[in-house]
């Protein structure tokens, strides 16, 4: 599990050998999303930490969720800055509804952190199984359209 980009709340990161078939038709947004990605997100997936354990102190569990904050708030520059990439028309509402995944992963990367606080175990748990939905739109999106980079 991890506490970086690549599903910073626990859920499992979706990553399959058979590629999803290519949806855009803007080599332009392709290249320089994958550029931001390359950028950004490996930096990003170097904070990683499992939940925190059961017998784990506060102090820990509070740094852990220091971190998951730090690193959705990155994240929430990294998505300002993948909007500001231009699209092509035709190619719009399919990146905005990508970005849109990135804006729910990042809300829950903060609930995350605030269930981590409160050290319920149940709670975080739970939490960090909303994520995998978004994670798993996000990389279906970057993987069909082969911004590789941009799986977390």
């Amino acid at each position: 599990m991890l506490a970086g980009a690549g599903v910073l709340y626990g859920a499992t990161a979706y990553f399959t050998t058979r590629r999803p078939g290519r949806t855009m038709t803007d080599p332009t947004f392709e290249r320089e999303a994958e550029a931001v990605c390359a950028r950004t997100l490996p930096r990003l997936r170097a904070v990683r930490d499992k939940n925190p354990s059961s017998d784990q102190s506060q102090k820990a569990a509070n740094a852990l969720a220091d971190k998951v904050d730090g690193v959705s708030t990155k994240l929430s520059s990294f998505v300002v800055e993948l909007r500001a990439i231009p699209v092509e028309e035709q190619n719009k509402a399919q990146v905005a509804a990508w970005l849109h995944q990135w804006d729910l992963y990042i809300a829950i990367g903060h609930r995350y952190a605030d269930a981590v606080r409160s050290g319920n175990d149940k709670r975080y748990s739970a939490v960090a199984k909303e994520g995998v939905a978004p994670v798993r739109a996000i990389a279906k999106f970057a993987r069909g359209n082969h911004i590789d980079a941009c799986v977390p």
